[in-house]
C-alpha cells in the first residue's frame, strides 16, 4: 500500500507476558511530523490488517496511524480474551506507546464493534484522547 511503517511491540499493564504488535504509519507534511494521529481499534476477533483500507484513507488525509492487534491475536495464545474488558488494557498500552512517541499529538481513536466500545472505555477520563469515532 506504499505507506512507510514501523513495527512496534508492547505489553499491556495487566500481563507483561502478553506481547502485542502494532504498525505505526507516520505522516509528514512539509517535512515535519503531523500532530494528528489516529489509533485504529479492530472489531472483535479481527486482525489489524483488516483495517489497512481505513488506515490508507486516514494517512492520505494527513494523519499518522497506529494499528494494533488485541490480545486475541497476540503471539502468545494463552491469553484471557473478553469482549472489551481485557482489551481495554491493550488499548491503554497502545495509547501509552503512541503518546510517548508523539507527546504533543492530537490523538483520536477509531473503533468498530468491540473496538468502538474499547475506544469509549479508553477515552473516558483520559486527557490524551482528543476524539473518538465509532464505525
Amino acid at each position: 500500500m506504499r505507506m512507510p511503517f514501523t513495527k512496534l511491540k508492547f505489553h499491556p499493564a495487566d500481563d507483561d507476558a502478553i506481547e502485542l504488535e502494532g504498525w505505526f504509519i507516520p505522516q509528514t507534511r512539509g517535512g515535519s511530523r503531523t500532530d494528528r494521529l489516529v489509533i485504529l481499534n479492530a472489531p472483535y476477533n479481527t486482525e489489524k490488517s483488516n483495517l489497512l483500507g481505513l488506515a490508507q484513507d486516514l494517512w492520505d488525509g494527513g494523519y499518522s496511524v497506529f494499528l494494533y492487534d488485541f490480545r486475541s491475536h497476540a503471539r502468545n495464545k494463552q491469553v484471557q480474551q473478553s469482549i472489551g474488558h481485557w482489551e481495554k488494557q491493550d488499548a491503554l498500552a497502545a495509547l501509552d506507546i503512541v503518546s510517548a512517541t508523539y507527546p504533543k499529538a492530537k490523538i483520536g481513536i477509531v473503533g468498530a464493534s468491540m473496538g468502538g466500545a474499547v475506544a469509549l472505555m479508553t477515552a473516558h477520563n483520559d486527557p490524551r484522547v482528543s476524539y473518538v469515532v465509532l464505525r
